[in-house]
């Protein structure tokens, strides 16, 4: 029902965008943006909220029995958390934008694919399969070395 209602609200967006932002955007990331990032965002969400809950009820019973078992080291603990809070950020980016890469690669996948789809007959007619393995391998490749980093 939530990515039901993303892929709505994404599909009216474009709906009413003008006509020079088709113009600039593939048609590839545009579908994905429907498709795959609607998602995405559904899978985010509901991961999201269990995971507040469930890990907000394990925090709060181990800093009661973290103090119950030893204060002093509990203390040092704080001290060390907000260095330890900077790294998870500094990590949190880098993962932020290599997801936002493959969301962008996905599209050049779709794009190629869609076009080749299209185009198909004439890919054919003037013998150009190679040329569409190619752009297509090539993408796929960039999606490939993106989702392992």
């Amino acid at each position: 029902n939530v990515v039901m209602l993303v892929r709505r609200m994404v599909f009216n967006h474009f709906m009413h965008m003008p006509v020079s932002y088709f113009d600039k955007e593939k048609t590839g990331n545009l579908l994905s943006r429907i498709t795959y990032d609607s998602e995405q965002v559904s899978a985010a969400t509901s991961q999201a909220l269990v995971s507040i809950v469930r890990e907000g009820a394990s925090i709060i019973g181990l800093l009661v029995l973290m103090f119950y078992n030893s204060w002093q080291l509990s203390l040092v603990l704080f001290a060390v958390a907000p260095v330890v809070a900077w790294g998870i950020g500094v990590v949190s980016k880098r993962f932020r934008k290599i997801s936002k890469n493959m969301q962008t690669m996905m599209g050049n996948v779709t794009a190629s694919a869609e076009q080749m789809l299209k185009g198909h007959k004439v890919v054919l007619s003037y013998g150009g399969q190679d040329i569409e393995r190619q752009r297509f391998d090539k993408v796929s490749n960039q999606m490939r070395q993106q989702s392992m980093k």
